[in-house]
């Protein structure tokens, strides 16, 4: 589950030290930022230098430069998830269905921008999957350290994150957005690290981060996604658990207590906070519940059998309807053709992991966990890192061009490409 050791092709040249530098640097300096919303954030504060827009597309054609500089091993599958960006901008751009309220070029942008940083992602992926894990390794980590530190800083009042008075969320400003990216950066470093002990301490990390937030679906996510990952390494190395247990334990659950304890002091008089501890820490599961979000989620119901192929167009789901459900809100944007998609993309997973016995158990969990709290899920650049992670893992063919005389000639091979190298531990 955690991957196997495999040698890439005899054709491939291994992987330099230099190498395995210059694409861990491109693949943090390209794609961190939007991950982690520091760059949003930052954007919004004034304090980013040049426009998102900008940045995003001056990175992109710098990792595209580097991608140059190596053989890439493609599979089929991860160019699935290119089906619903690309027909959102179809949709944004050809058919404009739907003027969202922060006007269409602002949409057509931001859906650019994602689609592009996902192409990026997929290029460099390509590069350097079957030969070392560090870059994406690398990108979980600090991913984790900038959504957690701001959900820290945003809690002590040192910089100004949530919109939402009485919960902390940091660089994403959306506390479940933050839950979110936690969760994603982690699931990839659990799957792909081979030092267990500092898996436990990033699952703390990211457990006291989602208690800050208040989200209930972020802490039922965190505290299964911990489950998974005790129930792997105990079938793997029992004692790392124990060590997790005695050392590490004592101190989340302290740590945690007094975090409750100073954030229900603070919000006495808060029904919203109170009712989500009352939830998330006292197990009243009446508290689980939330009206407006039941009450928007039957609204979206019921407008989606009167366009139920194509729907009202991209963006029509979260501005208009906000259901909080992925399901719903791709029927309200695209009908049963993006629902549709979306489904195939799930579907491979899914079927990519039961091939191989559970490999990746943990990307198909965090691909689907948050499908019926979240309308987000596809316009968040993690979650599809996350999606082509699970399908690089579980393919069983890959191909790649190389320029022979004047043609390009296809290369085949069909390794199972399963490596699992700790990326920041250099072994």
């Amino acid at each position: 589950m955690l991957g196997e050791k495999h040698n890439p092709a005899a054709t491939d040249r291994p992987f330099e030290k230099w190498e395995t530098i210059l694409y861990t640097f491109t693949f943090c300096v390209a794609l961190l930022p939007a991950a982690s919303y520091l760059m949003s954030w930052a954007n919004a504060q004034g304090l980013w230098p040049i426009r998102p827009l900008f940045y995003t597309v001056a990175v992109s054609c710098f990792a595209i430069g580097i991608s140059l500089l190596r053989r890439k091993q493609f599979c089929v599958a991860p160019f699935l998830v290119f089906l619903i960006p690309v027909l959102s901008l179809l949709d944004l751009l050809i058919l404009r269905r739907y003027t969202p309220p922060g006007g269409l070029s602002m949409t057509i942008g931001g859906t650019g921008s994602n689609t592009l940083m996902v192409l990026v992602a997929l290029l460099l992926i390509a590069c350097f999957y079957r030969f070392t894990k560090t870059p994406l390794l690398w990108f979980a980590f600090l991913n984790i350290v900038l959504v957690s530190g701001s959900t820290f800083m945003d809690a002590m009042g040192i910089i100004e994150g949530s919109k939402i008075h009485g919960r902390a969320a940091g660089f994403a400003v959306d506390c479940n957005q933050s839950c979110n990216a936690n969760l994603f950066a982690l699931t990839i470093f659990l799957t792909f690290s081979k030092r267990p002990k500092l898996c436990f301490v990033l699952i703390g990390v990211c457990f006291l981060s989602a208690v800050l937030t208040l989200s209930r679906s972020g802490m039922l996510s965190m505290a299964m996604i911990t489950m998974l990952y005790v129930m792997i390494c105990l079938r793997k190395k029992p004692s790392d658990v124990i060590i997790a247990a005695v050392c590490l334990l004592p101190i989340a659950i302290t740590l945690g207590a007094s975090m409750v304890a100073k954030k229900a002091s603070e919000e006495k008089g808060n029904k919203d906070a109170e009712d989500r501890m009352a939830a998330i820490f006292s197990g009243d599961f009446s508290k689980m519940r939330s009206g407006d979000r039941e009450h928007h989620l039957k609204d979206g119901l019921h407008a989606i059998p009167q366009k139920p192929f194509f729907g009202y167009g991209v963006g029509s789901g979260t501005a208009k309807w906000c259901p909080h459900n992925m399901l719903v809100t791709l029927m309200l944007d695209g009908g049963l053709i993006l629902l549709g998609c979306y489904l195939l993309i799930l579907l491979v997973v899914g079927l990519g992991v039961l091939q191989n016995m559970g490999q990746g158990i943990m990307l198909l969990f965090s691909s689907v966990i948050f499908i019926p709290f979240s309308q987000t899920l596809v316009v968040e650049l993690p979650y599809w890192i996350v999606i082509i992670c699970a399908f690089y893992l579980n393919s069983q063919f890959f191909f790649s061009f190389r320029v022979a005389g004047n043609k390009k000639r296809p290369q085949f091979s069909t390794d199972p490409g399963n490596t699992s190298v700790s990326g920041i531990q250099a072994s």
